[in-house]
């Protein structure tokens, strides 16, 4: 006979299933081998043996020696006990935990699974909302555009009209037709930009409350996993608990341990990936009085401005002196817009788009900025929604600091390096 050894079991099978025989010596039934060794347990048809050296072996009973049998058969028996078992899994069910195929683990763990499968919904409306946003932008843009083509246009025709002579009758009424044309196409544009400009400040209120939602979920994931892993530490170190375990595998067919799933450790990993994806900084501000507070932003890689964080506007405003500085000049291609102030009052602005604007290190591409007329000499630079609106951002005046978070997606911005 061959005694056919077994893989070893876990350190806790061996501390909770112990056997009151003592170890005694166990003959095969043709009496040619033999091993010094302890009862573990009665498995079916086979019998567990524990050697001196801790390793396990499994051995059907009718391959021992019939003293070793009938010893076998003196034995208690020991059976599951399936009312301890119940009661073991009920002290630790008001622990949390719940007895699985996998361990001992807590119920929390599935509210962590269904929130990491929901931040994939979560996400995916954030990139739909961006896109939305980024098409009506485009439209306004493209919108701006025919304004500005069809008035420079116009100014050509009337142009054209003061070199007329009084014979030129033809030619005359060619140019005032459409000039009347395009003065009809730009009534009609003035209004359509007036509701794309609707269209696109509900498009950005969507995509930020998106934004925030994303980020509240992840950030009350990151509180959830470390409460789980928390509570794994303070039961694997409770008295109770560990004596219930002990006493749910006395009475059980099969051991239990306690911890983290396999599946709470995916958990993690995908936390982890998500977390990755939002960059955070909070950014000194200065005060410059009367509520103004200031921030240092830089246009293009190399022009440093100090610019009013002012969430009211729509767009990064510069006046027309600080946008030369910059490198950024208007012509007479650039979309006009009417901007009114905080005080009522109206003024003229272009519109120009700059290639990269950084904020600590937050850079987004493509930024709209009004540039002021040149009445506006003492107006203040604003950095307003067309870049904050890329983020989730806080202002604490006490503290002096602005709060911004983003999420790093395909067509988002990106950091700085």
């Amino acid at each position: 006979m061959t005694f056919k050894a077994l893989m070893p079991i876990t350190a806790v099978l061996l501390l909770l299933v112990t056997s009151t025989a003592p170890a005694r010596t166990w003959k095969s039934a043709d009496g040619n081998h033999n091993v010094e060794a302890e009862l573990v347990k009665v498995d079916g048809d086979n019998v567990v043996l524990k050697r001196a050296d801790g390793q396990t072996i499994s051995v059907p009973l009718n391959r021992l020696s019939a003293a070793d049998q009938e010893f076998v058969k003196s034995q208690p028996t020991s059976a599951p006990d399936s009312a301890m078992e119940d009661e073991a899994k009920k002290v630790l069910s008001e622990k949390g935990l719940r007895a699985l195929s996998t361990g001992l683990v807590l119920e929390d763990e599935t509210k962590l699974s269904q929130g990491v499968r929901d931040s994939t919904n979560l996400k995916r409306a954030l990139v739909t909302e961006d896109r939305e946003l980024a098409t009506i932008k485009k439209q306004e843009e493209m919108t701006r555009a025919r304004i500005t083509g069809l008035t420079q246009a116009n100014v050509q025709f009337n142009a054209q009209l003061t070199q007329l002579g009084p014979t030129d009758i033809t030619l005359n009424n060619r140019l005032v037709g459409a000039i009347n044309a395009n003065v009809g196409q730009l009534r009609l544009l003035d209004q359509q930009l007036i509701e794309i400009e609707k269209r696109v400040k509900t498009a950005r209120a969507e995509a930020s409350k998106a934004r925030e939602e994303y980020i509240e979920h992840i950030l009350n994931l990151r509180k959830l996993a470390d409460s789980i892993s928390n509570r794994y530490a303070e039961l694997a170190a409770d008295p109770e608990v560990t004596a219930t375990v002990a006493k749910l595998n006395s009475a059980s067919e099969k051991p239990y341990e306690l911890g983290a799933s396999t599946g709470f450790n995916s958990s993690l990993v995908r936390l982890k990936t998500m977390e990755d994806s939002i960059l955070s900084e909070e950014i000194p501000l200065r005060d410059a009085g009367g509520d103004a507070l200031m921030v240092s932003v830089v246009i293009n890689g190399e022009h440093n401005v100090e610019m009013q964080v002012d969430s009211g506007a729509s767009l990064i405003s510069l006046p027309r002196s600080v946008a030369a500085k910059c490198g950024i000049e208007v012509n007479a291609e650039d979309p006009e817009v009417i901007l009114e102030l905080a005080d009522g009052s109206q003024i003229r602005a272009n519109i120009k788009t700059i290639p990269l604007v950084r904020v600590g290190k937050f850079t987004v591409k493509d930024v709209e900025c009004a540039v002021l007329g040149p009445t506006a000499i003492n107006a203040q630079p604003l950095l307003g929604m067309s870049f904050l609106g890329q983020f989730k951002f806080e202002l604490d005046s006490q503290q002096g600091v602005l709060n911004m978070v983003k999420i790093e997606t395909d067509s988002g911005s990106s950091r700085s390096r």
